[in-house]
């Protein structure tokens, strides 16, 4: 079809597109904006993307996103041509390419990527939760390794599963057909920064079931927390977007008992500057005049600069999130405000709405008492309706909802 549209192309009066095919044997195409030239040169350019990304998934097997734009950024490009974005960079190279695949944290690795590989490469995309249907499992690593071939079902799989070190075993359904591959535990990943508690917790009335039940509620304090209690079941459940408002001093109580169901804390700073190091040190710009961009007023020509590298850096701490499966709670949000990128929240939104191993996200949003939407220093959050977000109780923070009668 692609052929026959360059084609078809060709044959018009005015010529509007170039193409050429490469040693490999794929063919590119580019359209042609009033200089010949420059069209050659752009595909001469596509094409030595493509022979980079060709060598280095011979190189390596796997190679991670920051390696990768700064391999592929030293092929030159035309100069009078505009300049690329880190993640078309790398998919760009990648469609160019004869035997280079991308991942979805735009990691390189060479195609075909087998089962067996992509499952052995894939095995943080299973972390976060401890039970998996055989369609979940083959589902998460599709979404890390969207050209891999697709996982084998049962008994295939078990060895697949064993082969990569992957410590989940089959238990059959009781009362229904089926099954699911479960872990002997589930262990919890943080990166959180830590607050000291300032809220006493009363203790917890623990029974034979799996989470203890909720105490009656009588007080308009224990209602609340108890109504409140349910609002954050049904999200960690059911999936969604929810902004959460509690008095800064009492962040790690917040956490604390967030932390009751399988969740994975970001400290999103943290993650942001850590994509900052990775986007400057590939464009070659020393950390300290980050530093000092960051520090000049808004408006000026080096904040100018930095808001560039951040553009760089900002789809791999996209990546980094949505790969991330089941529910995350993102603490320390103040950059994203800062840089302007609070449209993230929204295409996280949009990825949980779809397949892929992210499922809720709980944002937790330092306020007074007095703030009654969701805010990061000043700057409103997206929400598209007030079910996507909520002030936390004091009591909730105490535990009077599931303590002891007194």
């Amino acid at each position: 079809a692609v052929r026959a549209a360059v084609e078809a192309e060709l044959e018009r009066d005015g010529q509007r597109v170039l193409w050429q095919r490469t040693a490999t044997g794929r063919v590119l195409v580019v359209r042609i904006e009033g200089d010949l030239s420059l069209a050659q040169r752009r595909l001469d350019a596509a094409s030595a993307l493509g022979s980079r990304a060709d060598a280095l998934v011979d190189e390596s097997e796997l190679l991670p996103f920051p390696r990768t734009t700064a391999a592929l950024r030293s092929v030159a490009m035309p100069s009078d041509a505009p300049a690329l974005g880190s993640e078309r960079l790398v998919r760009l190279a990648t469609s160019s390419s004869a035997r280079a695949g991308v991942s979805s944290r735009l990691e390189l690795h060479r195609v075909p990527l087998r089962a067996t590989r992509a499952l052995a490469l894939s095995g943080d995309a299973v972390k976060g939760s401890d039970a998996f249907t055989i369609e979940e499992l083959q589902r998460r690593v599709a979404a890390r390794f969207p050209a891999a071939d697709q996982l084998p079902g049962r008994p295939a799989l078990d060895g697949l599963l064993a082969d990569a070190g992957l410590d989940l075993r089959w238990t059959p359904f009781e009362n229904a057909d089926g099954g699911r591959y479960e872990a002997p535990s589930a262990k919890l990943l943080t990166s959180v920064t830590r607050y000291a508690s300032s809220v006493a917790r009363a203790d917890t009335v623990v029974t034979a079931t799996a989470r203890p039940p909720l105490v009656g509620a009588v007080d308009p304090a224990v209602a609340e927390a108890t109504a409140f209690e349910r609002r954050v079941e049904a999200v960690v459940t059911g999936g969604g977007l929810l902004s959460l408002l509690v008095d800064g001093r009492l962040l790690d109580d917040a956490i604390r008992e967030l932390q009751r169901w399988p969740v994975t804390v970001v400290d999103l700073d943290a993650v942001i500057v850590r994509a900052c190091r990775e986007a400057a040190s590939s464009m070659g710009v020393a950390w300290d005049i980050v530093l000092r961009a960051d520090a000049d007023e808004p408006g000026s020509k080096a904040r100018g600069r930095l808001a560039r590298l951040i553009a760089e850096a900002m789809p791999s701490v996209e990546v980094q999130l949505i790969d991330l499966s089941g529910v995350l709670v993102l603490g320390n949000l103040g950059l994203l405000a800062r840089y302007g990128q609070l449209g993230l929240l929204d295409r996280l939104r949009t990825q949980m709405l779809g397949n892929g191993p992210l499922r809720a996200c709980v944002l937790l949003l330092p306020a007074d008492e007095q703030g009654d939407r969701p805010q990061i220093d000043g700057h409103a959050v997206p929400a598209l309706t007030p079910n996507e977000w909520a002030r936390v109780p004091r009591a909730w923070l105490k535990n009077l909802h599931r303590g002891a009668a007194a």
